[in-house]
């Protein structure tokens, strides 16, 4: 009922959910006259009503003013270290000098670091206060939909943090205490890099954490080992409750006890989604022995589901939220499709009875959050079913070792040092293992990013399994229907003409698709760091993308290669092709690429003007530089292109100046194009007036950074366009720009502001 009423308030609005909303309480008080079933009912439409007006108010905020000094205060929530600063979440914090206003939440990024902070302290400062950036390309990061879900509307940096107020609360104090010793002495006791997995597993600390070993969890499919999760409240509170009740202690007092101990421990680890969701599941659960109840999983589910969405109501934007909850549905619900399956064959009497059971809940955990994932990072580690047979099996002493360790080298290292041994030789266990299933074929599969239709239909066909499964249907129908889901979400449409100009900040990367073939003409930025990894690589695994066929340097700025690189070295995605200019003399930048090229096995090209090839269905043809080109700067032999596809020109200039214009139009090389992709980001003295007169735009298309420092687009440009009657798209403004054409119908979209 909650859900549905977001998803109203996101979908239709105020009038639309009057109608919705009168229909379903008229039709539950029917029901409730003509079955005579209890009244309470009526709390449905209650919690449909608190959830639309609640995610109305949250997608309500004040807007301030970016880029303004404002005086900022509030009482810290949690503090979350990073690598040369720290996070500080203030929530009910407020903002301004003269008119005070009441944020729900703003997060400081403190890089003066001087002073120790618990949560509860009242601190303010003087600083810039911004909104976070929404994603500008398809599969990149939404950092303000992802700050928006955890009820954070702003940030602020700044290295000046004043105490206003010392909380007085000693339970918080002593928490934090007794974290910071177990960080102190895991730094101690510990071999390696095991002090910041160690950091990681138990407290959530993750400021120590190698980004190699992290980058290998994830790619396996093991993230969730190095977060605080279900997994780890279970274990710890479960593993506390089960021994004070071993020692005889009454069921009441038990669960008093556990009460404070799992608590403590989530605000000890900050509170993360899953957390919290495991915290109100055991507190249910512990309860119901306390009050002599049954315990349904799926009730206290719907229930912490319930109350994270009230507190956070744009938490279902978050993929965290989803997969701790679909996993545990997942095991509850979907395992006993595949349980009807194996039943088939005696496997209880059989010696590996217990690891088939744990497979079949990997394998219903993994079917149950596979849309989720795809739709966060586009590609599936395929053995993760097989992996985590052998990596959750071991958690628990994990777990005990890392929790005894760290305790016991708070008071005697040799003693902590000794007790975290079984531990490290399991993370080398788990390192290895890892390793192995990276070697194996197709052990990351990069599906892409699936459309909101074919999410809806694998949860259909996945909740007919189940239905079937509960009416004790034919294990054949719920397992075709699990597989028919499986095969729609590996489809993928790909258009016969398509040009995307991505938004890559102060730079340019424009990704060319045909038929299945994929070209990439430049990528790179100077003002967006790590373009390659940030940007280019996460766009073309949501896309579904796992080669790239053509990768076409127009010249070797930075600007234009730097994500190029990345994508060379970084080897997630394979590359076919390298073409280059055909030029005399070589630059760094140049030579920089031929050299990770060739280190990657990619094939090297040289192109100069009359010379041509296919990308799909697209010819493409070269009209610049000319053979051996002689230049003065990097930008005078930049690579132009000629696309035409069924009737439709489209001109890619890269950085081309006056001088290679004058060149093209002396030799007559130029013709009206349909689109125009502007040479040098929209630079004033790039795309002059005689150019325009021969090619005569429709449309043109400019790449570069929002608020850049060289003013692109000049002012100057944007009225020789408009002279010419030509319709403008920018990249800073309107995010990434796409170009297709059906039929005969040029279609242009943006990605931001549409």
């Amino acid at each position: 009922m909650v859900l549905i009423g977001e998803g109203i308030s996101i979908m239709a609005g105020v009038p639309v959910f009057i109608i919705i909303f009168s229909i379903f309480v008229l039709g539950t008080i029917g029901l409730i006259w003509k079955k005579k079933v209890w009244k309470w009912y009526l709390i449905f439409p209650m919690f449909v009503l608190i959830a639309f007006f609640r995610m109305e108010w949250a997608e309500k905020k004040v807007l301030i003013v970016s880029d303004i000094q404002t005086h900022i205060e509030g009482k810290v929530n949690k503090v979350k270290e990073k690598e040369g600063y720290r996070q500080i979440y203030l929530y009910g914090a407020s903002a301004g000098e003269n008119e005070i206003i009441r944020l729900t939440g703003i997060i400081l990024n403190d890089t003066g670091m001087k002073k120790e902070l618990l949560p509860g302290d009242k601190i303010s400062c003087d600083a810039v206060l911004k909104q976070y950036a929404p994603a500008s390309n398809p599969g990149n990061f939404d950092a303000r939909r992802y700050y928006a879900s955890l009820n954070v509307d702003y940030y602020a940096w700044t290295d000046d943090i004043r105490i206003e107020e010392k909380s007085d609360n000693l339970w918080i104090q002593g928490i934090f205490l007794l974290k910071k010793k177990l960080l102190a002495s895991f730094e101690q006791i510990s071999v390696g890099e095991d002090a910041g997995i160690y950091s990681s597993i138990l407290l959530g600390e993750k400021s120590l954490l190698d980004s190699d070993i992290k980058k290998l969890y994830q790619v396996n499919g093991m993230a969730h080992i190095l977060a605080i999760s279900g997994l780890h409240v279970s274990i710890l509170g479960m593993g506390f409750y089960k021994l004070l009740r071993k020692c005889g202690i009454p069921f009441l007092p038990c669960f008093l006890i556990s009460f404070v101990v799992i608590l403590s421990y989530g605000i000890m680890t900050g509170n993360s989604v899953s957390t919290v969701r495991a915290i109100i599941m055991f507190l249910m659960g512990t309860l119901g022995d306390v009050l002599g109840r049954t315990y349904d999983i799926l009730s206290g589910l719907g229930l912490s589901a319930v109350i994270l969405i009230l507190i956070f109501p744009q938490i279902i934007y978050n993929s965290g939220f989803w997969l701790s909850f679909l996993a545990v549905f997942g095991i509850v619900s979907v395992k006993p499709v595949f349980d009807s399956f194996f039943c088939r064959v005696d496997f209880k009497k059989k010696a590996f009875g217990k690891l088939l059971n744990a497979f079949q809940a990997s394998l219903a955990v993994t079917v149950t959050t596979l849309p989720v994932i795809l739709n966060s990072y586009f590609e599936v580690p395929v053995y993760s079913v097989f992996l985590n047979l052998l990596v959750i099996p071991l958690m628990t002493c994990l777990m005990v070792s890392v929790a005894a360790g760290g305790i016991a080298g708070i008071f005697c290292v040799p003693v902590g040092a000794f007790l975290i041994g079984a531990a490290h030789y399991i993370l080398a266990f788990y390192e290895w293992i890892c390793n192995v299933f990276m070697k194996l074929p197709f052990s990351i599969v990069i599906l892409g990013k699936p459309s909101v239709w074919q999410i809806v239909i694998y949860y259909l066909l996945l909740a007919l399994a189940v239905v079937c499964v509960h009416e004790k249907k034919s294990w054949k129908i719920p397992i075709a229907s699990i597989c028919a889901a499986v095969m729609i979400l590996t489809v993928r449409i790909m258009p016969d003409f398509m040009v995307r100009v991505l938004d890559v900040g102060q730079g340019e990367g424009i990704h060319v698709s045909s038929a299945g073939v994929c070209m990439l003409v430049d990528g790179g930025s100077t003002s967006n760091h790590k373009v390659g990894e940030y940007c280019l690589i996460p766009y073309l695994k949501s896309q579904g993308i796992r080669h790239v066929d053509y990768i076409v340097m127009t010249h070797a700025d930075e600007d234009h290669i730097s994500g190029l690189l990345e994508i060379m070295e970084n080897g997630q995605i394979k590359v076919n092709n390298l073409i280059l200019p055909d030029v005399r003399e070589k630059s760094k930048g140049y030579m920089k690429m031929e050299d990770a090229a060739r280190n990657a096995g990619i094939d090297i090209h040289y192109i100069h003007s009359g010379m041509s090839f296919a990308c799909g269905k697209i010819t493409v043809k070269c009209l610049y530089p000319f053979e051996k080109q002689e230049y003065d700067s990097e930008n005078d032999y930049s690579t132009v292109l000629l696309l035409s596809y069924d009737g439709l020109d489209l001109l890619l200039t890269g950085d081309i100046g006056d001088k290679g214009e004058n060149e093209m139009l002396s030799k007559d090389l130029l013709k009206d194009v349909d689109i125009l992709k502007a040479a040098h980001h929209g630079s004033r003295y790039s795309t002059d007036e005689e150019f325009l007169k021969i090619v005569q735009p429709e449309i043109t298309l400019i790449s570069c950074g929002a608020n850049n420092s060289y003013g692109h687009p000049h002012e100057e440009l944007l009225k020789r366009l408009m002279d010419v009657e030509s319709e403008i798209y920018v990249t800073a403004q309107n995010g990434a720009v796409t170009v297709t054409k059906n039929r005969q119908v040029i279609q242009v979209d943006t990605f931001m502001n549409p």
